[in-house]
C-alpha cells in the first residue's frame, strides 16, 4: 500500500519555520538576487499555544493516509471526521516545495464581532467553522485579531478552503472519483496513487489551490474598519509571505476579487456564492495603499501568474 509520509511541517511550529525561511531561501536555486535578506519577522502565535483543541485537530494531519477518521470534541460534543484536507503534493506524492505551490494571497474578514482577547476571537471562529459549519479545521492559514495579534491556523502545507469552488474542479473531481473521496480510502497501491493524483489535478482548478488565506477578525460590512493594529500586522505578514514564497504584490487580492481576477480570468466558472468580502468598509483604495508599502517583487515572483492551472 502506498502511504503518505507524516507531514514534517506539522511538527515544526510556525515560529521556527519563519525563522529558518531566510536560510532556506538563500540555499534555494530559485532565489532571486533581488530578494531582501532583512524582511521583518512578524510575531505569530503558534497553534499549539492558543488552541486548546489542537492536540485533537492535528491528528488528521498526522495520518499516514488521507480519508482516515479522527475525532474532535467541541463544546462538549464529540465529532467524528474524515482527514481529507489536501496537502500540496508533487507528481510522486511527495510534499511539494511551497515556494512553487503558492501563487497568491487572499484576504478575508471573519464576519464575527471583534470581542475579547485574540485567543478568544480565534476560538469563536474555530468553533463556528468546526461545530456550526462542519469543517474539519479552520479555513484560513492565518488570523489577525483586532489588537493586531497574528495567530497560526491551518498548516501552510495544506490547501485552505474559503476562496470558492469552480464547476470545472468539481466536475474533474467527480470524474476522477465517481464514488466521492471515500473511493480513495478504499484503494491501495498503484490504484490509490492514481486516484489521489487525479484528485490533486482536479483541485488545481479550484481557487483555494495555491492561495494563502488570511482572515481579519471583524465585520467590515458596517461602519467598522480594520484597526490600525490589524493593518500594521497585515502589512508585516504580507511582506513576509511575499518574501518567503515569491508572491507578487499584484497577486494579493480580496476574497471578492477571486471571481473576476482568478476564476473567470482563467476561463473557469465560479459555482460558490458571489461575495463582497471583506465588505465595503475595507476598500480597495485602502488595500492598495497597504500593497504599495510592500517590498518589490523578486525575479521569481514576477514570473508567477495569478491564474489557475
Amino acid at each position: 500500500m502506498i502511504e503518505i509520509a507524516q507531514e514534517p511541517r506539522i511538527e515544526n511550529d510556525i515560529q521556527k519555520k519563519l525563522q529558518t525561511l531566510k536560510d532556506e531561501v538563500i540555499k534555494s536555486k530559485n532565489t532571486s538576487s533581488e530578494v531582501q535578506e532583512s524582511v521583518e519577522k512578524p510575531t505569530i502565535i503558534e497553534r499549539a499555544t492558543w488552541d486548546d483543541k489542537w492536540s485533537q485537530i492535528k491528528e488528521q494531519y498526522l495520518k499516514k493516509k488521507l480519508w482516515e477518521t479522527f475525532t474532535v470534541e467541541i463544546n462538549g460534543k464529540t465529532y467524528t471526521k474524515t482527514a481529507d484536507i489536501l496537502p500540496y503534493f508533487d507528481a510522486n506524492l511527495k510534499y511539494e516545495n511551497l515556494k512553487d505551490a503558492y501563487k497568491r494571497i487572499i484576504v478575508h474578514h471573519s464576519d464575527t464581532a471583534a470581542q475579547g482577547t485574540a485567543e478568544q476571537q480565534a476560538k469563536i471562529i474555530r468553533n463556528l467553522e468546526i461545530w456550526d459549519r462542519g469543517f474539519n479545521d479552520v479555513s484560513y492559514h492565518f488570523i489577525i485579531a483586532s489588537d493586531g495579534t497574528i495567530l497560526e491556523w491551518r498548516p501552510l502545507g495544506r490547501v485552505w478552503a474559503h476562496a470558492g469552488e469552480t464547476k470545472e474542479a468539481n466536475d474533474a473531481a467527480t470524474k476522477a472519483l465517481p464514488g466521492g473521496t471515500p473511493d480513495i480510502a478504499k484503494t491501495t497501491g498503484d490504484e490509490y496513487k492514481k486516484k489521489l493524483l487525479s484528485y490533486v489535478d482536479a483541485m488545481k482548478k479550484d481557487p483555494d489551490y495555491g492561495s494563502v488565506g488570511i482572515c481579519l477578525v471583524g465585520n467590515f460590512e458596517s461602519n467598522s474598519w480594520p484597526t490600525a493594529e490589524q493593518q500594521a500586522a497585515l502589512t508585516k505578514l504580507l511582506n513576509r509571505l511575499k518574501w518567503s514564497y515569491d508572491i507578487p504584490s499584484d497577486n494579493i487580492i480580496f476574497h471578492k476579487e477571486v471571481k473576476t481576477k482568478v476564476v473567470e480570468a482563467s476561463g473557469l466558472t465560479l459555482v460558490s456564492p458571489v461575495t463582497v468580502c471583506p465588505w465595503k468598509s475595507f476598500t480597495e483604495t485602502e488595500f492598495q495603499t497597504i500593497k504599495t508599502t510592500l517590498d518589490k517583487d523578486s525575479d521569481q515572483a514576477k514570473k508567477k501568474s495569478i491564474l489557475l492551472n
